[in-house]
C-alpha cells in the first residue's frame, strides 16, 4: 500500500517534539516519550573509490537532528583509492558511531545486498550513497512516519537532482514512487538513496535471501509493496549528486550518453541475470498465502518466462511495456533474450 504525505505531515524538527504544547497534545504517555528519543538508526552506505565526496556526506548526516542513536554502518566494495583511510580518519572526532567493513567488489547492488544480510540491529535503516547530501530534516521525518507502525513498511523522501557542485539541475524529481509491485520489479523509479525502512521490513528482505539482484532498490520496493506499507513524503530530503563517476543515476546517460550506450548494449547481452526467476519462486515459496490469485498467476509466468512461449506471453504484459524510452527496449531485449 502507497501512502501520501501530501501536506507534509512528516516533516517536524526535534524542537517541535520538546514544545509544552506538542508534548501535552500528542504525547500523553512518558513511556512513549521515553521510546520516541531511544529509538536507534542504522545508516548503511556502500562506498568505491568515494574519497572525492565522503566526508560531505557524512557531515550532512552528522548535522541531522535526531530522536535516538545514529550509526553509519559501511561497506567498502574493493575501493582503490583512499576513502577507507579518509573515513577511518573522520570517524576519530566524529560525533557519531561510524563503522567500516571492507569486503570483494560486489558492485553496488551485490554491496547493499550484503549490508542487508549484515547490518547491526536497530530500530530503522536508511540506504545511503557516498556522493549525496542529506538535507537537514530527513532521519527526523522518516522516524516520525514510521515509529507508529508495527508491520514492514518503508518510507521514501523526494529528492533534489544536482551537479557535481550541488548546483540543482531539477528540484523534486519523484512525481510519486510505483505503487504496482510488478511495474516496480521492471520499471522501479525510487533511487535507495531516499529510503528509509523499519526493522520489520529488514527481516522480510532477509527471508528471502538473494545475493545477487538488478538493483537493492528495486527488491526493497517489490517487498515492501507486498509485505507492508510504502510512505511517501514530497519533501526533498537529499541531494542526489550527479556527476561523472556515477555508475548508476537519473542524467547518468546524459552526462555521459556514449558510455551509457556501451553499458546498456552490455547489460542486453551479458550473461547476468537480474535474478527475477529467482525472486519469483521466493515470492511464491514465501508469501504464497499472502498474495492474491493474480499474482501468483504473474508470479508463476515470470518465474517461468523461458519455458516455451512464456517470454512472449510476459512481452504482453503492461507492467513489463513501460514508457522509458531505451530503458525499456533494453528490459524488453533481455525478456526476449532470456536474459532477466
Amino acid at each position: 500500500m502507497l501512502i501520501t504525505d501530501e501536506n507534509n505531515l512528516c516533516s517536524l524538527t526535534i524542537n517541535s517534539f520538546l514544545t509544552p504544547k506538542i508534548e501535552s497534545e500528542y504525547i500523553q504517555d512518558r513511556d512513549l516519550y521515553k521510546e520516541i528519543f531511544t529509538m536507534s538508526m542504522c545508516v548503511l552506505m556502500s562506498t568505491y573509490n568515494g574519497a572525492k565526496y565522503i566526508e560531505e556526506q557524512i557531515k550532512s548526516i552528522e548535522n541531522q537532528e535526531m530522536m535516538g542513536a545514529i550509526e553509519i554502518f559501511i561497506r567498502d566494495d574493493s575501493s582503490t583509492d583512499n576513502t577507507i583511510e579518509l573515513i577511518r580518519n573522520y570517524s576519530k572526532t566524529s560525533n557519531i558511531n561510524i563503522s567500516i567493513h571492507s569486503g570483494t567488489n560486489l558492485g553496488p547492488s551485490g554491496s547493499f545486498l550484503e549490508l542487508i544480510s549484515m547490518a547491526p540491529d536497530a530500530d530503522f535503516y536508511a540506504f545511503c550513497d557516498q556522493d549525496d547530501v542529506w538535507l537537514p530534516g530527513k532521519i527526523i521525518a522518516a522516524e516520525t512516519a514510521l515509529r507508529v507502525l508495527s508491520v514492514p513498511a518503508l518510507w521514501i523522501s523526494n529528492y533534489d537532482v544536482t551537479d557535481d557542485t550541488l548546483n540543482i539541475i531539477e528540484h523534486s524529481a519523484l512525481i510519486e514512487p510505483e505503487s504496482n509491485q510488478f511495474k516496480a520489479l521492471f520499471y522501479n523509479n525510487v533511487p535507495g538513496c531516499t529510503m528509509v525502512f523499519n526493522k520489520a521490513l529488514l527481516f522480510e528482505l532477509r527471508k528471502l535471501c538473494i545475493k545477487k539482484f538488478r538493483m537493492h532498490d528495486i527488491l526493497t520496493l517489490c517487498v515492501a509493496l507486498i509485505t507492508g506499507e510504502v510512505l511517501f513524503d514530497k519533501t526533498p530530503y537529499i541531494y542526489y549528486r550527479q556527476h561523472e563517476s556515477n555508475t548508476v543515476g537519473k542524467y547518468s546517460k546524459k552526462i555521459k550518453p556514449f558510455q551509457w550506450i556501451i553499458d546498456k548494449l552490455g547489460i542486453i547481452f551479458s550473461d547476468e541475470s537480474f535474478n527475477y526467476t529467482t525472486y519469483s519462486k521466493r515470492i511464491l515459496e514465501i508469501y504464497y498465502d499472502r498474495i492474491s490469485e493474480n499474482e501468483i498467476r504473474e508470479y508463476r509466468l515470470i518465474e517461468t518466462y523461458q519455458r516455451g512461449m512464456n517470454r512472449f506471453e510476459l512481452l504482453k504484459r503492461p507492467y513489463t511495456r513501460g514508457s522509458c524510452g531505451r530503458t525499456a527496449k533494453s528490459i524488453r531485449m533481455r525478456i526476449l533474450l532470456g536474459k532477466i
